[in-house]
């Protein structure tokens, strides 16, 4: 029975009520204390009993004349008692009564000095039940896996796995067990009284597909709240590359990889932009991070064999947490490290050829000749001709005759007919090999392989041979810490990758030939008027050297200390070691030189960039439904490089090309230093709620050294919010929709991408007479004054998305759509000469990017067992919408650049071509108003005559051409761009292709803006369909001999970019069974891969006879389009 007491004071205020409620707070605390001591003071009596085999009433007897303690029972529970069995000497009391009550169907209490026994609880009969399981989880290897996470099914009773994968969790007897870790699939396991328990954990390819890379971690797929694009092994192999960026062209949306001006040297590394460009004078090229730390150096150091995925950070949202460092989004490349188990050995390698994907289309001698003799009667006066088959065109009359050579004359007599490409393009060799070494213990992995890649180009020195050596270790220092350690090392040799004699050979007649009589290479080619030399000469040994070679090593280390309950620390640490040396030397006898002095230049560069990174994070569960993760950061990171260059004419002997410049003439030499750092701080949260309600906070604070003092330091914020609506009760049940999750973010990044020291100002050295003396001193560079106020380019990014899952994840995809503003560009700007300087680089100009995204990958069919037929396609399109929104001094077109404020970036502005003036009355008369000709008879005559040359529109309408009729004709910008990937297996084999495609935006190209295609005939030519009165077609000109290149020639270099490339075509087989055993593989395949095969729908190789549209810009005159094909082995053992 209880009495409950109530006391109220009545009438006590102020002083009296202090004073009462302190009286009333030390009499509480007294009494407290006494009764502590009491129990403490009874608990502590000591007893000493020995029985065996007795009941516990004379057990109890014998207590209570051993202390002042009594016991108090019912008779029924005693009944119940268990005998007790026990020994012990001078024990405390409460230590005795747990040993006796232990085994007992019932339980005490105490009151005061009396013992009170009494029948358990419902809730503590099930505590009672509670049995301890313990157990190991291991892979389908039998090796241990730790951190695996093993849940009381229906409780928030969770353990994880040790080093070992071991593990120990109280339960009850009939609980389930759920066994998870990321990678595998998931068990449940019913205790069924077992006191030891092993699972095996299977894999699973689509677990780990939902694991993705992110800044600083790992996510769920089905977490993340950001713009975020993987691409796994399988699709980096699908393409084989030297430059595993080209691997990634076609894979994700947003992400545009292009060859860089069209080039295919096989060392030239491709153009990558992320959702377009932001910046106008600052850089847009990426962010790369390698195994977790920024890599500056040349994406043709990485072996694609070493990569195991690369992750594409898009949205400020996940690009945040670099800082100013991944302004341009961020791509994360992660390389291949140990597992446990026995050492595998691996071999990947291919061989096969690269060869050009045809012939640029020039002229052959019969079609030079009509050419040539069209733009001699084109470029004569009337009637010195009596027409096309005037035999004089082809004489040897010196006023008449087309040919100005003597030489030339007399070959074409002879008949010759030669074609500079057969004997320039050579097959080269394409070959790649990498073995390595892989396995480990539960405490420590490893993985170690060297590769070896060469590339040849498709004439004499040109190519790439790189040599690389990987190692990664990981180790667990007991159960808490973890270290390791990743080291890729190369030397690449870059052959060639300067030059190009393509502007040559497709300028030399086809009525000449490289050798002279007594069979020795000749030099200016007969008919070039002194202008083209013999390229055959450039490839005699020694006599063309471009040699760039680069010793590359990144290595990166952590140690990582876990403090359990989710607490952990790293230290990250890498530094990148390249010193680079270049050597050139031109012969005398080259098309780079033209029989003039011999000429050498040596660049030297060393350096080194190093990251320092201290991360906390934090991961907790809270009641089930709200978990928890923190990431925080203070890094540090500085760049230091060193160059020297001397350039060099007349050296002694070409065989000393390069290596002395003691024995040249005309030294000049120049150096470059620089030097930079950032500090940052960032704190990132991630939050979800019941696997519903996603959020992702993050703030990062960067200090540049570039900037000027005052605006060095700037925090970038970013939200993100996700709803996975998938996870929500009126969706659970749905058989069709698979997975549904709604994401927003915003954020704001900025870009310090300049050089160290352009808020200081630069000097520059000047030659000058002081005293009869000539010395040399330094004035202020007027193309480098300072900027005390040069700050941050900021981008605020805003990203819209929706991720799905169609029939069990047979269908999914992600739609994107995203806005960014970049504001304060770092751009130059143009000063007043009254200030002494030409430009000053400051924060202008604004620029806007907005696009969609679509990305789908469908299983079409599944096939009901491994021999069966299974397809799989992945496709992404996606658009980027760039403009100018404003530029300095409020002006809104900056002609020297081609920015236009409302137009995108890399417009082309030139005049309207409209066609060709025809000989038709409509023509004459409208080139005799616009001035352009004073007659019809000067229209049509002479060497002047406008017929047949390219006409333009007057936009302006006043009656004439002027520069003001130019406007935008297109820009590089292409509408729609995306990949396809297909895949098909059919029991052993398997069959891919990979397909790329642009749709829309422009390219010029040099080749037909350039000196190949000048319609004057000094020179072979493109063999286009030109005009002439019998064929008045309406885009290429009449050629002229007067004209060095046609009236508004640059109108006709621009074409639709558009096409679809077959980037790889992969047919492969994958030996099982007895093949296998017989050579003792674990696994081998050997495949067949096709590169760059088939191009479509391309108007520039429809209608201007083009190799290759693919560029990020122009199509330079440089080294052809390739198409390889190989033969591969991949095997383990």
């Amino acid at each position: 029975m209880y009495k409950l007491f109530h006391t109220t004071v009545w009438g006590v205020t102020g002083s009296l009520r202090f004073k009462f409620l302190l009286t009333m707070k030390f009499i509480c605390m007294f009494l407290l204390v006494t009764i502590f001591q009491g129990k403490a003071a009874s608990f502590a009596q000591r007893v000493t009993l020995n029985v065996k085999n007795a009941p516990i009433e004379l057990v109890f007897e014998s207590l209570t004349k051993q202390t002042n303690y009594n016991f108090y029972y019912p008779d029924e529970l005693i009944r119940k008692a268990q005998k007790i069995n026990l020994s012990v000497k001078d024990v405390p009391l409460i230590e005795v009564l747990k040993q006796c009550f232990s085994d007992q169907p019932f339980t005490y209490s105490i009151n005061k000095n009396i013992v009170v026994l009494r029948a358990y609880t419902a809730a503590e009969e099930l505590e009672r039940q509670e049995i301890i399981v313990s157990g190991k989880v291991t892979d389908d290897k039998g090796v241990g896996i730790p951190g695996a996470t093993i849940k009381v099914k229906g409780t928030n009773q969770v353990v994880t796995t040790n080093a070992q994968g071991n593990f120990s969790i109280r339960t009850v007897e009939n609980a389930v067990l759920v066994v998870s870790y990321i990678g595998f699939s998931s068990q449940e396991v019913t205790v069924q009284g077992r006191t030891t328990i092993d699972i095996t954990l299977k894999q699973s390819e689509q677990e780990l597909a939902e694991l993705v890379v992110v800044g600083y971690g790992t996510r769920k797929r089905s977490d993340l709240t950001g713009a975020i694009s993987t691409v796994d092994e399988k699709r980096i192999r699908e393409i084989p590359a030297g430059n595993v960026a080209s691997a990634l062209q076609g894979s994700a949306p947003g992400v545009s990889v292009l060859k860089s001006g069209g080039n295919s040297h096989p060392g030239s590394p491709p153009s990558i932009r992320i959702r377009g460009e932001r910046s106008l004078g600052a850089g847009n090229d990426p962010l790369i991070i390698l195994d977790g730390i920024p890599f500056n150096g040349n994406l043709n150091d990485i072996s694609q064999d070493d990569v195991v995925s690369a992750t594409i950070l898009k949205d400020a949202s996940s690009t945040a947490i670099y800082g100013s460092r991944g302004a341009n989004g961020v791509i994360l490349i992660n390389t291949r490290r140990g597992k446990n188990g026995k050492p595998v050995v691996n071999y990947n390698g291919y061989v096969g050829f690269n060869k050009t994907l045809g012939e640029y289309d020039v002229m052959d001698a019969e079609q030079f000749l009509l050419f040539r003799k069209w733009a001699r009667i084109n470029g004569s006066a009337p009637n010195t001709y009596t027409g096309i088959d005037d035999p004089s065109l082809t004489s040897d009359e010196p006023t008449k005759t087309i040919f100005s050579d003597k030489t030339e004359y007399n070959l074409y007599k002879a008949g010759m007919n030669t074609n500079w490409q057969d004997l320039l393009y050579k097959t080269a060799l394409l070959t790649n090999h990498q073995i390595g070494v892989s396995g480990g213990t539960d405490a420590t992995q490893y993985d170690v392989s060297v590769g070896y890649y060469t590339a040849g180009g498709i004439y004499p020195g040109q190519g790439m041979d790189r040599y690389s050596v990987k190692l990664s270790i990981d180790h667990k220092l007991g159960n808490y810490i973890k270290v390791g350690l990743s080291s890729l090392n190369s030397y690449n040799l870059t052959k060639g990758i300067n030059l190009s004699p393509v502007s040559q050979f497709l300028q030399a007649s086809p009525f000449s030939t490289p050798y002279l009589p007594d069979g020795t290479l000749s030099t200016f080619l007969p008919g070039s008027n002194m202008n083209v030399w013999n390229p055959l000469s450039d490839f005699k040994p020694g006599n063309l050297v471009d040699d760039v070679k680069r010793l590359n090593t990144f290595t990166t280390a952590y140690l990582e200390a876990d403090f359990t309950n989710g607490l952990k620390y790293k230290l990250n640490a890498g530094i990148e070691l390249s010193p680079e040396t270049q050597g050139k030397f031109y012969g005398s006898n080259t098309t780079k030189q033209l029989g003039t002095q011999n000429y050498g230049y040596n660049r030297t560069a060393t350096g080194y960039n190093y990251t320092v990174e201290n991360i906390l994070t934090y991961d907790k569960t809270i009641a089930e439904d709200h978990a928890l993760n923190f990431t925080g950061l203070f890094s540090l990171q500085k760049t230091r490089t060193e160059v020297n260059d001397v350039s060099y004419r007349d050296v002694l002997a070409d065989y000393i090309q390069y290596y002395n410049p003691r024995y040249a003439s005309s030294v000049t030499s120049s150096g470059d230093f620089n030097k930079a750092s950032i500090l940052s701080y960032m704190g990132r949260l991630n939050y979800t709620y019941k696997n519903k309600y996603l959020l992702t906070a993050t703030l990062r604070a960067d200090g540049s050294s570039r900037l000027a003092d005052g605006n060095k330091w700037h925090s970038f914020p970013s939200a993100a919010v996700g709803w996975n609506i998938k996870n929500e009760s009126f969706l659970q049940k749905n058989k069709t929709i698979s997975a549904l999750k709604l994401r927003g973010s915003y954020g704001r990044i900025g870009n310090q991408a300049i050089g160290s020291y352009e808020t200081l100002g630069g000097l520059t050295g000047i030659y000058y007479n002081y005293g009869g003396t000539n010395v040399q001193g330094t004035y202020p560079n007027p193309d480098a004054p300072a900027n005390i106020t040069l700050g941050w380019e900021y981008t605020s990014t805003l990203n819209l998305g929706l991720d799905y899952g169609l029939f069990n994840n047979r269908i999914t995809g992600s739609v994107e759509y995203y806005q960014q503003k970049t504001s304060d560009i770092l751009l130059y700007q143009t000063l007043p000469r009254t200030s002494g300087y030409n430009r000053i680089r400051n924060n202008i100009g604004n620029t806007e990017n907005n696009g969609m995204e679509f990305n789908l990958s469908t299983i079409n069919f599944e096939g009901s067992n491994p021999n069966s037929f299974k397809w799989t396609t992945d496709l992404n399109v996606f658009f980027n919408r760039n403009k100018i929104s404003k530029l300095a001094s409020g002006v809104t077109r900056d002609l020297a650049n081609s920015w236009f404020v409302g137009s995108p970036n890399g417009v082309f502005f030139d005049y309207q071509r409209v066609g060709l003036w025809q000989n038709t009355p409509e023509d004459i008369a409208l080139a005799i108003k616009y001035g352009l000709a004073a007659s019809e008879t000067a229209y049509l005559t002479g060497s002047n005559s406008l017929v047949g040359t390219v006409k333009v529109a007057d936009v302006t309408g006043d009656n004439k051409i002027t520069a003001d009729d130019r406007v935008i004709l297109g820009s590089r910008q292409p509408k729609l761009e995306g990949g396809m990937t297909n895949r098909f297996t059919y029991k052993n084999f398997d069959f891919s292709f990979v397909a790329y495609f642009k749709y829309g935006g422009k390219l010029k190209s040099g080749i037909h803006g350039g000196w190949s295609n000048t319609f004057q005939a000094g020179y072979n030519n493109l063999d286009v369909d030109y005009w002439i009165p019998d064929n008045p077609v309406n885009y290429w000109p009449k050629p002229n001999s007067t004209l060095q290149n046609p009236v508004y020639k640059s109108t006709l270099d621009l074409f639709d970019a558009s096409y679809l490339k077959i980037r790889t075509m992969t047919l492969g087989y994958t030996f099982s069974g007895k093949a296998l055993k017989t050579v003792g593989a674990k696994s081998a395949r050997i495949y067949a891969t096709a590169s760059n095969p088939f191009t479509f729908f391309s108007p520039y190789m429809r209608d201007a006879k083009g190799l290759d549209p693919e560029t990020n810009r122009n199509i330079d005159e440089i080294t052809p389009s390739l198409w390889s094909m190989l033969f591969g082995l991949n095997v383990s053992f």
